[in-house]
């Protein structure tokens, strides 16, 4: 990942990383990948924007208040599967990237998730390799799939923090948005019941 663009305040502002909650968060997340996908990679928008964001998790980074990466996390028996990884160019920094891929990587082990997948490009595969996840050069890309600069399925492990069989049985936390699940923890450490409407 190339970073010599950076500017200087990725490195010393504010990042906060959260899930997608709104349509304002929603049109940034797009608006990103296009810039990333269509606009750098030359993506066919068809192909970018597949329809799948309606059953995914998007999670948005800002750095000052400006969005500057999304990731997408689709949720699937037994493993979540990271994608759409896109940092825009000004923010494009390991300290976003890593924001983005341990927030995705957290959430999904809050849901007991214990494995993850993915495609990455060849020059984020050591950056990936740092979360756990090794190339699995046995599985191809899927035949639909317009492969950007040769990428590379890979796959990691998670340490779940919750058991799913537990989770299941409590409807509070089910009850409540995934945005607030972080508040609806620290609550339960205070033994307070967070509001879920804000």
């Amino acid at each position: 990942m190339n970073t010599s663009n950076a500017p200087s305040r990725v490195s010393s502002g504010k990042l906060e990383v959260g899930i997608v909650r709104d349509q304002d968060d929603v049109f940034a997340a797009m608006a990103i990948r296009a810039v990333v996908f269509v606009g750098e990679l030359d993506r066919r928008i068809t192909d970018e924007f597949d329809g799948a964001d309606f059953n995914s998790t998007l999670i948005l980074a800002r750095v000052d208040g400006e969005p500057a990466g999304t990731i997408r996390v689709r949720w699937y028996a037994g493993f979540a599967k990271l994608e759409r990884v896109a940092v825009l160019r000004a923010y494009r920094s390991l300290r976003v990237f890593n924001a983005l891929a341990r927030f995705a990587l957290d959430h999904a082990a809050e849901k007991g998730y214990a494995k993850y997948c993915g495609t990455a490009i060849p020059s984020t595969v050591k950056l990936w390799q740092r979360f756990g996840a090794q190339p699995m050069p046995d599985v191809p890309l899927a035949t639909y799939e317009i492969p950007i600069l040769d990428s590379i399925v890979m796959s990691g492990d998670i340490q779940p923090t919750c058991d799913s069989e537990l989770l299941m049985r409590d409807h509070e936390q089910l009850r409540v948005p995934e945005h607030l699940w972080a508040t609806l923890k620290q609550a339960d450490a205070a033994h307070v019941l967070p509001m879920a409407a804000e």
